[in-house]
C-alpha cells in the first residue's frame, strides 16, 4: 500500500531539486546574493531524502531480490543516464553548443550536469542487497559484497592509473564514481528513521531545525565567498553536516504524518510517480525559457527566479505526467 506521507516527502524533494537548478545560474556577487545564496543552501538537504526514500522503499522489504528487484532497477536506470545523456546532447547540437571538434561519444557518457543522480543512485541500489542480508541477517555469496567493495575499486584505481582521463573506459568509471556507494549511508539512516516512532511533536520541531540549519548553512557559504573573491558553496556538499540535517528534518517532518493521513489519492500518486521524470525533464525546461527570451532581461532578478520556478514547476510536472501515459515515452520517465 502506498504511504501518503513518503510521496508528499517526494514531491517536497522534487520541487526543492528544481528551486536549486532554479537558482545554479544566478550566483554572482548582485545585491540579492544573500537572498540566492539562502536559497540554494536552503535545499541541499533535498537530494539526500531520495536516497532515504530508497533505503525506506527496500531495506524494510524482508526479501529483496537480485534478479526481480535490484539488477533491473540498476540496469533501467543505466538505460535512462545514457538516453537522456543522448537527448541532452541533441539539444546542444541543435543550439549549437557542441563544435565539430567536439568528441561525441566522450560528451555521452559524461552526460549533463544533473545527470549524477542516475549513477549515484545505481551505485546505492547495487550496495543495498548487502546492507539488507547485514539487517536481516540473510546469507550472501561472498562474491557478491567482493564484487562491491574490492574488485570494483581496484578496477577503478587500475583504469584511473593505467589510462588518460581521455579514453572512454577513465570516464565511465568516472561516471559511476566509486564514492557514489557512500549514499547507501544515506538509504540506512533513512530505513532506521522509519522505524522508529515519530511524536507528533516532532512535526513542530523540524521546521525550525531545518530553518536554523539553513541560516546557518547560507552564513557559512556567504562568509567563504566573501573571504576567497568568489562564490563558493562550501557547505553545498551532500555529505556536509547541513545537508545532513536539513535532510534529515525534512523527512522526519513527514514521517511524523505516517499512519495519520488517509492513503493516497490518485492524483497525488501520480505526481508522486512523475517525479523522476520532472527531474529529467526541467534542466531541458531552463533552457527553453531562457531561450525563448519568456522573462525580460531587466525584470528584477527575485522576481525573475520565482517567475522562473513557478513556470518550470507549472509545466514540468504536467509533461511528466502526461508523458508516463504514452506506452513507448513511459519507459523513459
Amino acid at each position: 500500500m502506498r504511504r501518503t506521507e513518503l510521496d508528499l516527502c517526494r514531491i517536497t524533494a522534487c520541487i526543492s531539486v528544481i528551486l536549486i537548478h532554479t537558482v545554479s545560474g544566478y550566483f554572482s556577487f548582485t545585491d540579492h546574493f544573500s537572498v540566492v545564496m539562502f536559497l540554494a543552501s536552503a535545499l541541499r538537504g533535498a537530494v539526500p531524502v531520495f536516497f532515504m526514500l530508497s533505503g525506506i522503499l527496500f531495506l524494510k522489504r524482508e526479501e529483496l531480490d537480485l534478479k526481480k528487484t535490484v539488477f533491473p532497477r540498476a540496469l533501467r536506470l543505466t538505460a535512462l543516464y545514457f538516453i537522456w545523456s543522448g537527448i541532452y546532447l541533441l539539444g546542444r547540437l541543435a543550439v549549437g553548443q557542441v563544435g565539430t571538434g567536439d568528441d561525441l561519444l566522450s560528451l555521452l557518457i559524461r552526460g549533463h550536469y544533473h545527470l549524477w543522480f542516475l549513477p549515484a543512485m545505481v551505485m546505492c541500489t547495487l550496495a543495498l542487497p548487502l546492507v539488507h542480508s547485514v539487517l536481516h541477517g540473510k546469507k550472501m555469496e561472498p562474491i557478491y559484497p567482493l564484487m562491491l567493495v574490492l574488485f570494483y575499486p581496484i578496477l577503478y584505481t587500475t583504469v584511473g592509473f593505467c589510462f588518460s582521463p581521455d579514453s572512454k573506459l577513465f570516464q565511465l568509471t568516472r561516471v559511476f564514481y566509486r564514492e557514489f556507494f557512500l549514499y547507501v549511508g544515506y538509504a540506512v539512516w533513512g530505513a532506521w528513521l522509519d522505524s522508529r516512532p515519530m511524536p507528533k511533536q516532532l512535526r513542530w520541531i523540524a521546521p525550525p531545525v531545518w530553518l536554523l540549519v539553513s541560516v546557518l548553512a547560507a552564513a557559512m557559504n556567504i562568509h567563504s565567498s566573501m573571504y576567497k573573491g568568489y562564490v563558493d558553496g562550501v557547505m553545498f556538499d551532500y555529505f556536509s553536516v547541513t545537508s545532513f540535517l536539513q535532510a534529515t528534518a525534512m523527512l522526519c517532518f513527514f514521517l511524523t504524518w505516517k499512519d495519520r493521513i488517509p492513503p493516497s489519492g490518485r492524483l497525488l500518486s501520480a505526481l508522486s510517480d512523475a517525479t523522476l521524470g520532472v527531474y529529467l525533464l526541467h534542466p531541458m525546461l531552463i533552457g527553453i525559457v531562457e531561450k525563448t527570451g519568456l522573462l525580460p532581461e531587466n525584470m528584477d532578478l527575485l522576481l525573475r527566479l520565482l517567475l522562473l520556478f513557478l513556470i518550470l514547476t507549472a509545466t514540468s510536472f504536467p509533461l511528466a505526467m502526461l508523458a508516463k501515459k504514452i506506452p513507448l515515452v513511459r519507459k523513459l520517465m
